[in-house]
């Protein structure tokens, strides 16, 4: 199965996509660049601001 993430935000986000995916690499899904192209896709994102908010908004629209 593919899997896809697609990273908002801080710097721990992208430690914390990077643990996601290393932990689902080992159980034998296979990584994808876009997560459009996955058969799962994450959006591992934040709304601590009103502009963050948008954007995850947009980020999940896209990959839906």
């Amino acid at each position: 199965m593919r899997i896809g993430i697609a990273t908002l935000g801080c710097d721990k986000n992208t430690v914390d996509s990077e643990h996601m995916l290393g932990l689902l690499a080992r159980d034998g899904f296979r990584t994808v660049a876009d997560p459009r192209e996955a058969d799962v896709a994450v959006v591992n994102t934040c709304a601590f601001l009103q502009s963050a908010a948008r954007e995850s908004r947009r980020a999940i629209a896209e990959v839906a």
